[in-house]
C-alpha cells in the first residue's frame, strides 16, 4: 500500500452482523423508546475503552490521559443504570468528543437502521436552516408550513432557552480536532443538505420539542424588539421538500455541489463542495480537466476555487488538483504516520468492521517507533517535493475557505498556503495544524446498545511545535447579519474586490 492510499480519507458504510438483543429491554412506551440495561451498558463501555486504548493513534494527542480517564469514569457512572437509548447515545457522543479528534464519533450514517429510525428520523427538527455568527443563530431559509420566517431573522431563544445556552450545551457533543471550536460551531449550523447534520441529531435529543412544537423568539431584520412564533417540528425530508418548493431544487448528491462558471472575461469560479467522489455518478476527473482546459483556452487570469462547506472525503482529489494548482516548485510538510498496534486484540475482532481486513494484522509492514507507537517500515516522514503540474493554471488563484474544511480539504488549504500557491479568503479552517487522525478506520459496533463509534487508525503528526489551530486565511471575511438578510456572498465579494485592486 502506497502513501497516497494510506491517506485516503474515505467514509464507508458497513452493514454489521448484530448480536442477539438480550440486553435491550422493550420500550414501555413510544415516547420512552428503547431502554438498554445497566449490565449491557457496562459490557459496551468496557469494549469501547479497550478498543480506544488499543487502537486509537491520537487518543492523548489533545486530551490529557488523566482527564480523559476521568471523563470515562463519569460516563460509567452516568450509564450505571438502565438507560434510554437516546440518553446512552448522547453520553457516548459526549465522551468520545472529549478525545478531540475530527474522525472519532458515534457516526450518524453508520448506526444500524433500528438506531437511526428511533433517534434520527422523527419530526423533531427545526423548520428552517440557519447560520451561526458570533454564537448567534440567523435564519437562511424558511421551511415552516406558512412561510413566516424571513431570511436574516435572528433566533434569540428556542422553547424559552436562549440560543447561546443551546449552543453551549451542544458544543461538547460535536467532534473536532484539538481546540478548533470554529469547526464545532460550523457543524452546528443547518444547511438542509444530506441525510444528517449534527444539530438535527443532537438538539432534539437533548432539548426535545414540546408537543412536537418549538416556541421561537426572533428579532426580525430591521427591527429590535423580539417577537414570538410557534412552529411545528419537521423531518429532514419534510424540510427538504418545502425548501425545494420555495427556493428551487436543492443539492441532493455530491456532484450537485460541483460547479464551473465564468464570472467575467478574466475570472472563473470553480466550486468543489464535496470530495465524496465514491458517491458520484459523474466523472469528476473529466469535470476538472474540462474546466481547466476551458480556462486555458479562454485565457482566464483569475480562478476562484470555492471549497466552503467541504469537510473532505477522497484525498485523490487533492492529487488531481495538484496537476492544475502547483504552478511552481512546492513541498508538502513532513508528517509522521503513527499507529498503536500491529495486530488487533482477538477479543475485539468481532465488534470491529471495516472495508479492508488487512487493517486487523499489519504483520511486518510496521516497526516500533517509540512511546508505544508503530510506523510504516517504508515510511518517509520528511517533506515531499511536488513537481510543477504540466497543466498548471498560470493565473492568480483565490480559495474560499471556512471551518468546514477538515481532513482532505484541510490538507489542501495547508498545501496551498504553505507554498504561496493561492490566496485564502474566508474563515479559519477546521482540522488542526498539529495533526489529525484518519486514513484507515474501524467501525466499532457495541453489542448491547448497538451504538457504533468510528475509530481512526493512523495518526498524522506534524510535531508538537505546531499551533493547536486550523489554517488561517490570508484575508478574513465572513457575512454580517445584514449580508445574510440580503443574500450577499460576503466572501466572494471580498475576492472580487481583491481582483479589482490588482487590475
Amino acid at each position: 500500500m502506497n502513501v497516497c492510499e494510506r491517506t485516503l480519507f474515505a467514509l464507508v458504510l458497513i452493514v454489521a452482523v448484530l448480536r442477539p438483543e438480550a440486553a435491550l429491554a422493550q420500550p414501555s412506551s413510544p415516547e420512552q423508546g428503547t431502554v438498554v440495561t445497566a449490565e449491557g451498558l457496562r459490557e459496551d463501555l468496557d469494549i469501547l475503552n479497550q478498543a480506544l486504548l488499543a487502537l486509537h493513534p491520537g487518543l492523548h494527542r489533545y486530551a490529557d490521559a488523566a482527564a480523559l480517564q476521568g471523563e470515562f469514569e463519569r460516563l460509567q457512572r452516568e450509564l450505571d443504570q438502565d438507560t434510554p437509548l437516546h440518553s446512552a447515545y448522547l453520553a457516548v457522543s459526549r465522551f468520545v468528543a472529549q478525545i478531540k479528534c475530527g474522525h472519532t464519533y458515534a457516526n450518524f450514517w453508520n448506526q444500524p437502521n433500528s438506531v437511526q429510525d428511533e433517534l434520527f428520523h422523527r419530526a423533531d427538527k427545526v423548520p428552517f436552516t440557519f447560520r451561526i455568527l458570533d454564537r448567534g443563530m440567523f435564519v437562511t431559509k424558511d421551511a415552516t408550513a406558512n412561510g413566516r420566517l424571513p431570511r436574516g431573522a435572528q433566533v434569540v431563544s428556542l422553547n424559552d432557552r436562549p440560543v447561546t445556552e443551546v449552543i453551549e450545551g451542544l458544543m461538547p457533543l460535536v467532534k473536532s480536532d484539538g481546540s478548533n471550536d470554529g469547526k464545532r460551531l460550523y457543524d452546528l449550523q443547518v444547511t438542509g443538505y444530506g441525510e444528517y447534520e449534527p444539530f438535527d441529531v443532537y438538539y432534539p435529543l437533548m432539548f426535545p420539542p414540546t408537543g412536537g412544537q418549538y416556541s421561537l423568539e426572533l428579532i426580525l431584520p430591521g427591527t429590535s424588539e423580539p417577537v414570538e412564533f410557534v412552529v411545528d417540528g419537521v423531518t429532514r425530508e419534510q424540510r427538504r421538500t418545502r425548501l425545494a418548493e420555495r427556493y428551487g431544487a436543492q443539492p441532493q448528491k455530491p456532484e450537485d455541489l460541483w460547479q464551473f462558471e465564468r464570472l467575467d472575461e478574466s475570472t472563473a469560479y470553480l466550486r468543489l463542495g464535496s470530495f465524496v467522489t465514491w458517491k458520484m455518478e459523474m466523472n469528476w476527473k473529466k469535470f476538472l480537466r474540462k474546466s481547466f482546459e476551458t480556462m486555458q483556452k479562454d485565457h482566464v487570469t483569475n480562478l476562484v476555487l470555492d471549497i466552503r462547506g467541504n469537510a473532505g472525503g477522497d484525498d485523490e482529489v487533492n492529487l488531481e488538483l495538484a496537476r492544475y494548482l502547483v504552478s511552481k516548485r512546492a513541498e508538502m510538510t513532513g508528517v509522521r504516520q503513527l499507529m498503536r498496534y500491529v495486530k488487533v486484540p482477538a477479543e475485539l475482532n468481532e465488534y470491529l468492521h471495516t472495508w479492508d481486513d488487512s487493517f486487523r494484522d499489519r504483520g511486518n509492514k510496521v516497526v516500533e517507533a517509540g512511546n508505544g507507537f508503530y510506523s510504516w517500515r517504508d515510511a518517509a516522514d520528511g517533506g515531499m517535493k511536488l513537481p510543477v503540474g504540466k497543466d498548471a493554471f498560470g493565473g492568480r488563484v483565490y480559495v474560499l475557505v471556512d471551518a468546514a474544511n477538515s481532513s482532505a480539504t484541510f490538507i489542501l488549504a495547508s498545501l496551498l498556503k504553505d507554498n504561496d500557491l493561492a490566496t485564502l479568503v474566508g474563515q479559519t479552517t477546521g482540522g488542526n495544524r498539529r495533526g489529525i487522525n484518519g486514513g484507515e478506520m474501524f467501525f466499532l459496533r457495541l453489542p448491547n446498545s448497538k451504538l457504533e463509534v468510528d475509530i481512526p487508525l493512523i495518526g498524522f503528526y506534524r510535531g508538537e511545535d505546531q499551533p493547536d489551530e486550523g489554517v488561517h486565511p490570508d484575508v478574513f471575511s465572513e457575512p454580517s447579519p445584514r449580508d445574510i438578510a440580503a443574500g450577499v456572498d460576503a466572501e466572494l465579494e471580498a475576492v472580487l474586490r481583491l481582483i479589482a485592486e490588482k487590475m
